[in-house]
Parts: structure tokens; sequence; C-alpha cells
């Protein structure tokens, strides 16, 4: 994307998060008083005197013991591809702790790469004594110095201002990011969920490690691909609720929850080698609680041998664990050998827009006439039910609601039957979860 992007960069537990937190006003990245919370780069977007940009968290990148992270070196050598991709480089130290060695070691980095660009921030200035005392910095050897308090929201607006002072207005890249369509990428721990991000935006901006867990936070990323605007959000593992261990995991969990509420479009990430299992039935039936869009993404499927008969197979395997996925799409693919991206992307496309188009009030009544008058609802409680009506409500999820005499009367087979019916009558629901509802007609529900 051609958009402006704001690095936020600095060792571990300076308030980095807390900061984007404070700018964003809200809570989008977990703050927690232990190093390393952060590992991943993380972009958001954010509007400031009308210019839109991003900002980009990024991990601690040094701890003042080099054995403290073991991700340490990926993330410098992140850093360094980075920071040429930025505008402004937003280097945080803590006004309370003073200047470190390791505010020495990152400051060096950044001489070398990028020093015109760099403009210090010194948190935590919660007092005049620290705000004064954050004058210290500027023997870092950069032009400007401002403390703020990320906690009291003082120096924030002033830092904003310095910021975007170089940014010019797009009303073009403005409606891009309003637009844009939101991408969760869900799965268990360890099935590629980062390694499919990176593949998909042919970087490697996010974390990939054989460790259980090395992403924490829900992680944002912007790509742009012809002319849509995605926002990637990788996300932690789901595993079971009995081995989630400590509070970091159980907030990520958390996190990872709310990315499904506020996604457009769920990609599940299958492991080919180790199949369908019962933890990633339970992560499909979140989705599908929510009215969630969604598809599935066989990776690592490079291990298997890439027959029409093997995929045949495992999307046999796939939808005699769960019925319902015979009604959302299957990729296969590799994001290691980055096969099935294109089919991937193209099915996320379509998806979004199948959202838009709603069904024309003719053709529901049609629906009505030709299937439910055709194949009645059998009598429940001695009561027959009548379908006056249908109308649409909602286009995402497609949401209906269907009129009746009285909504007790409708059984969950009957329900079941019409969304298979409206299907196939109506069409274009493939990969949306279809949500039908009934409401008792007034008088006849109560007589």
């Amino acid at each position: 994307m051609d958009m402006p992007r704001v690095l936020i960069i600095g060792r571990p537990n300076v308030g980095k998060s807390t900061f984007v937190n404070t700018l964003l006003k809200k809570r989008s990245a977990i703050t927690f008083d232990e190093p390393g919370v952060t590992r991943d780069f993380n972009e958001f977007v954010m509007t400031h005197a009308e210019k839109t940009f991003l900002v980009v968290d990024s991990g601690g990148i040094l701890g003042d013991d080099n054995d403290l992270f073991e991700f340490q070196s990926i993330v410098e050598e992140k850093v360094r591809d980075i920071v040429e991709d930025m505008s402004i480089i937003i280097f945080m130290v803590d006004a309370k702790e003073g200047l470190l060695p390791a505010d020495k070691t990152i400051a060096s980095l950044l001489r070398k790469n990028s020093p015109e660009k760099v403009l210090v921030v010194a948190n935590k200035a919660d007092n005049e004594v620290l705000k004064q005392c954050s004058h210290a910095f500027s023997s870092l050897g950069f032009s400007d110095v401002i403390p703020v308090s990320s906690l009291h929201r003082r120096g924030i607006d002033l830092v904003l201002d310095h910021v975007t002072e170089s940014f010019t207005y797009s009303e073009k890249q403005s409606e891009r990011v309003k637009n844009r369509v939101k991408v969760g990428i869900i799965g268990r721990p360890n099935v590629g969920k980062s390694s499919l991000i990176n593949a998909l935006m042919n970087t490697e901006r996010v974390i990939v490690s054989d460790v259980s867990g090395t992403t924490r936070d829900s992680v944002h990323m912007f790509y742009q691909h012809g002319k849509i605007t995605y926002e990637f959000i990788d996300t932690a593992g789901i595993r079971k609720q009995s081995k989630v261990k400590g509070d970091i995991e159980f907030y990520s969990v958390v996190r990872t929850r709310q990315t499904v509420v506020d996604a457009d479009v769920i990609i599940v990430v299958i492991d080919a080698e180790r199949g369908f299992s019962n933890q990633d039935k339970k992560v499909v039936s979140m989705i599908l609680d929510e009215g969630k869009s969604m598809l599935l993404f066989v990776n690592k499927f490079d291990v298997l041998e890439d027959t029409k008969a093997i995929r045949k197979d495992f999307s046999r395997i796939l939808t005699n664990g769960q019925s319902v996925l015979e009604n959302y799409p299957i990729i296969f693919g590799s994001a290691l050998e980055k096969t099935g991206l294109s089919s991937l992307l193209n099915q996320v496309a379509d998806l979004m827009k199948d959202s838009f188009e709603r069904i024309p009030t003719k053709m529901l009544n049609d629906f009505n006439r030709d299937v439910i008058q055709r194949y009645p609802a059998p009598s429940k409680f001695g009561k027959q039910v009548k379908i006056y009506y249908i109308t649409q409500v909602e286009e995402m999820p497609p949401t209906f609601i269907c009129f009746v005499n009285n909504k007790k009367y409708v059984s969950n087979d009957y329900q079941r039957f019409l969304e298979k019916r409206m299907r196939a009558y109506l069409g274009g629901f493939f990969g949306h979860t279809l949500r039908i509802f009934f409401k008792s007609h007034r008088k006849e529900s109560e007589s």
C-alpha cells in the first residue's frame, strides 16, 4: 500500500502498546507488565487532521539480556528490513527509567538506516520532573524529543501533529481503507497461520516458529491486491480450554474470539498432516455461531500426494466431520510452497461480491410458492405451520425472517430443510452462513 506508515519502535516495556491504545482510543494491543508480549509488527489505521495513515507497533527489539528473548535476532532482522518502508519512525524511550544501554543500541541501529525519519518520544513522563528529565535523550543524536504520558494522554496531539506534518490528504486512500476487507486467519496452534499471511503478502513480517504460541496478540497487516485493500488478522492458536496457561494466553484467546466477531471473512487453516480434529470442529462451530462468511484452507498439502482423488478424499473427511462444510469453499495449498494462494484471494473477493447482493422480493415470493407451499412443514403439537411471507433483513450475514402463524410450531428439522432448499433455489450463498428466524403473526399466535 502507498499509504504513509508510522513505525513505533523501542526496547521492551517502554509502553509502545499502551501508546498505540491511547492513539487509537481503544484497547487494540495486549498490554502486560512483562517484556516481549508484543512480538510481531502490528498495523492499525488512524486518521489525524483528516490525514489517514498506518501505525505500526513493533515487537520489543532488544532486552537488557540478549538471551531473554527467543525470537530476538528474528525481530532485529525484520526491523532492518521494515524501516525503509516507513515514513516516520517513533523511537520510544522510558522517561522513568532513563537512558539505558539498550536504548543506545537501538539508536545506533536507527542512525545506520534512516536517521532523518526518527522522532524520539519519551513515554511515562507523568509529572513535570520526569518531563524535564526527558531532555537527557537528546544525547541519542536525533533532532527532536517529545515527552508524553500515554497514561494521562498528555503530549499525544503534539506527537500526531509532528508526525502528520508532511503527510497529504488523499480521498482515494481514505476510501480504500474505509472499504477494506477484514480477513481473520483462525485455527489451532502451529497449523501455519502466520506462514500463510507472510506468503499472501510476499513478506516475512510475522514471526514464524515451530514453538507453539509464537503469535500472542492478534496481528493486523494491510495489503493491496488489485483494487481491494485487505486487512489480514493473524491470531493466536485456539487450544482446548484445559490447555490454556497464563494470563497472556488467556487474553490472546479472547482477542482471537473478538477477531471472529470483527472480521468480514474468516479463513480457517487446517493442517493436512494432522487432519480434521475435534478442536478444528469447535473452531468452525464458533465461527458459524457468529454468522460469519468462511472458507477453509488446507495447509501443508505439499506433504501429501496432490491428486484429484486425494483432494476429494480430504474434502469428504471434512464434510463427514461437519456436514455443514459442504456449503463452504475448501482450498488446498501450501504457505511454504506458495501454492493455492491466488485461489484463496479470488475466493475471498468472490465472497465479498456476494455479500452486497440482496435477494429481490419477487424471488422470495416465488420460493414461498414453489417450495414452502409445495413442501409444508409437518404438524407439531397437532398444529400446522403457516408461513405467510419471507423478508431479508440483512446482507451480511444473509438473514431472513419468516412470518408464521406461531413460531413454536417450527421444528429444527424443518428449519434445516428450509435452509438447504433456500441455498439451492436462490443460490449465491456459497461460503456464507445463512440465518433464518421465525416471527409469529400477532393475531394467530395469541389465539
